[in-house]
């Protein structure tokens, strides 16, 4: 695996297996990039009793360090009719589709460490999600 995507808190590995919650397609992601689009969100979809939505930005987000990085960002929806000493522990993995090779890149920050979402806190992120370079290639089978 090329070298810019060995950042050691971030876990990437290869499954067989399609992800089980929450599929989010993007038809164009050349479009995304093209038009400039900053930041691009998903439907807000339910897990665990609790609202969901991811937010894409297909030239990484320059506030949180990713120039040059797609940045994925795992929000909290609905927030305001929880309880107020709310508390969600979450452990998450990102998978992005490898068209050639029928597999998924899969995605993960600290070997899986449980995320603790709270009024504070409702979002989590990885900045530097992979490479735009490695993104691109189209050997790596990224786009369609």
């Amino acid at each position: 695996m090329e070298e810019i995507l060995k950042k050691p808190e971030i876990k990437r590995v290869t499954r067989d297996l399609p992800p089980d919650h929450y599929l989010f397609n993007i038809e164009s992601f050349s479009l995304l990039v093209n038009t400039g689009v900053e930041k691009y969100e998903s439907h807000a979809f339910e897990v665990g009793c609790y609202n969901r939505r991811l937010s894409l930005y297909p030239n990484g987000n320059k506030k949180s360090n990713g120039i040059g990085f797609i940045s994925l960002y795992l929000q909290i929806e609905n927030t305001e009719t929880l309880p107020r000493t709310w508390e969600v522990n979450v452990n998450f993995r990102f998978f992005i589709l490898d068209q050639i090779r029928d597999k998924s890149l899969t995605i993960e920050e600290g070997d899986g460490v449980i995320k603790r979402y709270y009024q504070m806190r409702t979002e989590w992120k990885i900045a530097q999600l992979l490479s735009l370079d490695h993104f691109n290639d189209e050997s790596n089978g990224y786009l369609g």
